[in-house]
């Protein structure tokens, strides 16, 4: 009788589709911050069982502790949100059916990266793109006590990464796609009941076939624009400044356009009098930062700008005679520094820290001052004083060396 049925079935997917097949690809998908990504593939292609087949095998399999599944898990880039893509709704989908089917199964949902990007970062981006699939089953229907989630970040790697990709991102990423793409992973462990999930037939084992490269980047992977401020102590002519920074879809580069306050006090003397003068600075550079390396790295910072100051000095000479010094000039101005810098996540978003050393120097002479001395102020003396207050001011403008203290945060 059973085989009167299947010859029936078989004739039957003859006439109707020239033999029948089923195919499925699979690919847990989840990209990181730290250009680390979650991801693994394999494929499935499955033709009518013989006579001996009882079963067709499912698209989840249970082996070793874990579910093996053919489908696709697809993440926001650099979030922890799941797409709402067919593949991966298709998967998903599957999880639930099967763990309806098998009442006794719990499970932990498990998150897995590459290497780049810092340890913190990637443990907490892959925790929370687990979370999000524990969330997905528990939204639709699976009792709480069944799922967890956890994320392994960059800790239990599948396979070894070479040296040059290990924490890296090299120019030329062909000998790391492999390893990267397979490190990268959603991980189905069964907790409890294993036992009790029904065993499959195996089929037998296709020939490997050559594993094929990962997809190269694509070009919102590769250029990344982030944006935020930077506060920095002290800096070129300045006691404090405050910037607007950007990384313009360069891992080493930081753009910046920021203004700096400087303060300061001078005198001067002469016979009829003593002069005390002050003066205060608005500095105004457009700056470049170069990071040879991703965490920790010496920088280069490079500006040109300009710097309106505002000089002014005042003395009288006991009986009532004023003399004023004014210049108000606005040269232009460039400096160059060395420090070291550091940036937790590398390139990604995230903190900014550096403290160096530079020099600047004016690229134009200050304007001349404005003199004003009443009548009665010994001309000598308002000479003498114009000349000390010239000197002091035009010792702003010679070459200053600096120090400077910044932190900063990219988003």
């Amino acid at each position: 009788m059973k085989n009167w049925i299947w010859g029936v079935a078989t004739a039957f997917c003859a006439l109707g589709a020239a033999g029948c097949s089923f195919s499925a690809s699979a690919s847990g998908k989840a990209e990181t911050g730290g250009e680390s990504k979650l991801e693994g593939d394999a494929s499935l292609t499955t033709d009518p069982p013989a006579e001996s087949d009882t079963a067709r095998k499912s698209a989840i399999r249970y082996e070793k502790g874990k579910l093996d599944y053919e489908g696709v898990i697809n993440f926001e880039y650099n979030r922890a949100e799941i797409r709402s893509d067919p593949e991966t709704k298709q998967t998903l989908g599957q999880f639930q059916e099967f763990l309806n089917k098998n009442p006794g199964v719990k499970i932990s949902v498990e998150g897995h990266t590459d290497s780049r990007g810092s340890d913190a970062y990637n443990r907490k981006l892959s925790d929370r793109r687990a979370a999000s699939v524990r969330k997905w089953l528990l939204d639709s229907g699976i009792s709480e006590d069944r799922v967890t989630s956890v994320g392994k970040g960059e800790d239990e790697p599948q396979v070894p990464e070479p040296d040059e990709c290990n924490d890296k991102d090299p120019e030329d990423t062909s000998t790391c796609e492999g390893p990267w793409a397979r490190n990268r992973r959603v991980v189905f462990q069964v907790t409890e009941g294993g036992e009790s999930i029904p065993e499959e037939v195996p089929e037998p084992t296709p020939d490997p076939k050559p594993e094929e490269p990962a997809p190269a980047k694509t070009a919102e992977e590769r250029c990344r624009w982030l944006f935020g401020p930077r506060l920095g102590v002290l800096g070129p002519n300045s006691w404090v400044n405050i910037n607007g920074a950007v990384q313009p879809c360069l891992d080493w580069l930081e753009l910046s356009l920021g203004v700096g306050l400087g303060l300061g006090s001078f005198d001067a003397e002469s016979q009829a009098g003593d002069a005390d003068g002050s003066y205060w600075s608005l500095t105004v550079p457009i700056r470049a930062r170069v990071y040879p390396f991703r965490v920790h790295s010496p920088i280069l910072d490079l500006g040109i700008g300009f710097t309106h100051y505002n000089i002014s000095s005042e003395a009288d000479d006991g009986a009532g005679n004023n003399f004023k010094y004014e210049n108000t000039t606005t040269p232009f101005i460039a400096h160059a520094g060395l420090g070291y810098a550091y940036r937790p996540n590398g390139p990604e978003p995230g903190l900014r820290v550096a403290i160096m050393l530079g020099l600047l120097f004016h690229l134009s002479d200050l304007a001349g001052p404005d003199i004003t001395a009443d009548p009665g102020f010994p001309a000598a003396s308002a000479t003498e004083l114009r000349n000390n207050l010239n000197d002091e001011a035009d010792q702003l403008a010679e070459f200053e060396p600096y120090a400077e203290l910044s932190v900063g945060w990219m988003f």
